[in-house]
Parts: structure tokens; C-alpha cells; sequence
């Protein structure tokens, strides 16, 4: 019977079901909202010790189970502890105000696709140097990986 649903179908059914795995208030208390302390703080039903090692990816359901486990989980793990870093250390991360009203415009926390691949819809995000000579850093590091990647871009196109 299930052959005969269109993909796109399934796809949104699975999205729907995998959105509220990650909404149960029993495990997720106040699922609505954006509450990151339920990862850091002792009794909520999310937190574990040691936070060296917790909070993880590992084990989400967003990264499937078993034989189909999305085979990137440790790399995007990876990933997202340098990237995440990486922008703690350059940069003051803050919601973005109106430049003439100062009018904070607001994250939506429960808007996003409803494709297979969930993110979030667009949102402003002020990121402000930390201070003169980590704004030089950065951009050094990415003016070198700019050179690099065009570099290695010509190199791409030259050899097809």
C-alpha cells in the first residue's frame, strides 16, 4: 500500500512525526519554547553529566537510528563545536535592532521548511567583534581562505 504514496508525501509525514518525537513534554518540558539550560542544568529530563561530553548530537533522532544512522553525526558534531567556537571566540553574537528604532527583531524559534532536511527560516543576527585585534584575526584567516579556495577553484576549472 505504501508504494503508492508520492515521496513528498512521506517525507512530510516523517517530518511530522519526528517533530513531535522532539515536542514530547514529557521529555522535553515547555517544548515550545527556546530553553538551552534543559541541556546544562540538573532536573530537567534532558540533562546528563559529564558536560564535558553532554550535551551531544549523538543518539538525536534527527540522525536516524540503527543501519540508516546518518553516516556525517560525527562530523557534524565536529563541525559544529569549531564553527561554534570559532564564532564565540571572534565575535559578540546578539539579536539584530533596527537601526533607527532599536527595535529588537524577533527569532522565531518554531518557523522553519517542511522539507526532509529541516533548518530554520532566515533570521537577523547582529555579530560584533569582540575586540580590534580578533576582528583583524578573522579576517586574516578568512582572506586566507578566500585566496586558497579561489586558487584551488581556477585549478578545478583549468583541469576540466
Amino acid at each position: 500500500m505504501l508504494r503508492h504514496v508520492p515521496f513528498i508525501l512521506l517525507c512530510r509525514l516523517a517530518n511530522a512525526f519526528l517533530s513531535a518525537f522532539l515536542r514530547n513534554p514529557i521529555k522535553f518540558p515547555d517544548p515550545e519554547s527556546f530553553r538551552p539550560e534543559r541541556w546544562l542544568e540538573p532536573g530537567w529530563p534532558t540533562y546528563r553529566e559529564p558536560l564535558t561530553q553532554f550535551p551531544t548530537i549523538r543518539g538525536m533522532t534527527t540522525f536516524g537510528w540503527g543501519q540508516r544512522q546518518c553516516l556525517g553525526m560525527s562530523l557534524t558534531q565536529d563541525e559544529m563545536v569549531v564553527a561554534c567556537g570559532a564564532l564565540a571566540w571572534a565575535f559578540h553574537l546578539e539579536c539584530k535592532a533596527h537601526p533607527l528604532t532599536g527595535e529588537v527583531f524577533p527569532v522565531p524559534d518554531n518557523k522553519c521548511n517542511s522539507l526532509l532536511i529541516v533548518k530554520p527560516d532566515p533570521f537577523q543576527m547582529a555579530f560584533t567583534p569582540r575586540s580590534q585585534a580578533r576582528r583583524l584575526e578573522a579576517l586574516r584567516i578568512w582572506e586566507s581562505a578566500n585566496r586558497r579556495d579561489l586558487k584551488e577553484r581556477k585549478v578545478r576549472l583549468e583541469d576540466t
